[in-house]
């Protein structure tokens, strides 16, 4: 019989089992050998009965050995080559080192500066949140009653909108309302603007049959061109269109809201993205606060005005789509309960209202940087300035070697992108370029500004 070294500190009945399961693996047991009876491989070790059953039950249990009545245990009939390594293996990890930017100064559009996070009050709001959670047996798919109560007093006191909590659905993201909808839809055709966001464009270019480019002109995305396509959804974000910034106007919206109401499958996805935050005058309105015919599904989420670490998105949905979407509301685009009712706590606090209006004094002063740094430049206009997470500066190609600055820009370290290169079939006409608020902290922003500054004096004609 085999023996067995035992090893203080260790669980006797694992250590046979690793024993036997060594031994069969090895060969050493062949299939149809008979094992040892307890009681005489319980006196053989030095143990009790039960430490040797428990053992034998863990070996029958996953298959390696068979029980046959009154006779014992029997190696079953297992190819060796098909049980792992023989020789111990130990997990790999992962190390939580960040990967190294490789830009200097990042201007990127979709950085978000989480130096001004309140991290005390969100972690409380995640304490009392769990300790919440910890009561539910089930999750709601629609999202739970807390944040979407939560959320209609936000969207009437950040984006003007009177809406009931019933047509608020949370969700993880834009990507996800996207695939969402389409299954709400089914057969659909998708304007698109263009330049646009380009997560957007290629996921609704991959997964859906039907798309269509609608340019972008001086007043946003037109709506004239939409009304030549086959497309049935809109897909715009009126209210800082990426990555021009406009604002669409009044007009343009009720020509754009007039065109949804012409048919009953036509409908308007308004991505609500991050004009949260505005740095003159009055937030604009969202495009759903006058639409009387129920034609817009506003889409935001909390990526921008908290970060992206939330994982938090929303829709508000029309009356006639809630229906269709509870169907297929099980798809798994519902965050974990835990991490809604944190951010219901955070929101019921007042702790959210104040986070926005501390970021939107904070990324002021980084907008009044960057105007006094550029804006007096010749040859260099900002276009839009006042709105979200970027400025949009346009360049006088008589006044400056654009193709050249640009190789400046890549040697230099910095990361700014033309909004042609968002472009995915049409020529922008202007030289136009992204300063995002978010990627630069504020202690260095003089220093990349004065950097950005010198190669745009460099590229000069």
């Amino acid at each position: 019989m085999l023996s067995i070294d035992f090893k203080p500190g260790e669980k006797l009945y694992e250590q046979i089992y690793d024993r036997l399961k060594a031994a069969i693996s090895d060969g050493y047991y062949q299939s149809g050998d008979q094992l040892p009876s307890f009681r005489a491989y319980a006196d053989h070790l030095g143990v009790s009965l039960n430490t040797v059953k428990t053992a034998y039950f863990q070996l029958l249990e996953e298959g390696y050995i068979i029980s046959k009545e009154r006779c014992g245990f029997f190696v079953d009939k297992i190819e060796l080559d098909h049980l792992g390594p023989r020789e111990a293996v130990y997990p790999q990890y992962l190390t939580e080192e960040k990967a190294a930017s490789p830009w200097r100064y990042d201007f990127s559009p979709s950085a978000v500066d989480l130096e001004g996070l309140a991290r005390t009050g969100l972690q409380q709001a995640a304490s009392l949140g769990m300790a919440q959670a910890s009561r539910y047996q089930q999750a709601n798919p629609l999202g739970e009653a807390p944040l979407r109560n939560a959320l209609a007093h936000y969207l009437y006191e950040f984006r003007g909108l009177a809406t009931s909590a019933e047509n608020i659905v949370i969700t993880r993201g834009f990507s996800h309302n996207l695939l969402a909808l389409n299954q709400v839809f089914g057969q659909a055709c998708y304007g698109l603007e263009d330049p646009g966001y380009a997560l957007n464009l290629a996921s609704l270019h991959a997964n859906f049959e039907g798309t269509e480019k609608i340019p972008i002109d001086r007043y946003g995305f037109s709506v004239k061109d939409l009304e030549q396509t086959p497309a049935n959804i809109a897909v715009v974000s009126p209210n800082h269109q990426f990555p021009t910034g406009q604002v669409m106007g009044v007009r343009r919206r009720q020509r754009l809201l007039n065109w949804a109401s012409e048919r009953p499958d036509r409908y308007i996805i308004e991505d609500d993205y991050d004009s949260v935050f505005k740095y003159a005058g009055r937030r604009i309105p969202a495009m759903k606060a006058i639409d009387r015919d129920d034609r817009v599904i506003l889409s935001g989420s909390f990526s921008k005005s908290i970060g992206p670490f939330m994982g938090l998105a929303y829709m508000v949905l029309p009356d006639a789509l809630l229906d269709a979407y509870a169907t297929c509301a099980d798809l798994g685009l519902t965050p974990s309960i835990a991490s809604q009712l944190t951010l219901s706590q955070w929101m019921a606090e007042g702790a959210f209202t104040k986070h926005v209006n501390r970021m939107n004094t904070y990324y002021r002063k980084k907008q009044g940087l960057i105007l006094d740094a550029l804006q007096e430049l010749p040859g260099l206009s900002f276009t839009q300035a006042d709105t979200g997470l970027y400025l949009v500066f346009r360049l006088d190609p008589d006044c400056y070697d654009l193709d050249q600055l640009t190789q400046t820009w890549q040697a230099e370290g910095l990361k700014i992108d033309s909004v042609a290169s968002y472009s995915r079939q049409l020529t922008w006409p202007w030289a136009d370029y992204l300063l995002g608020l978010g990627g630069v902290p504020l202690a260095d922003l003089p220093q990349a500004l004065e950097v950005l500054g010198q190669s745009l004096e460099g590229s000069r004609v």
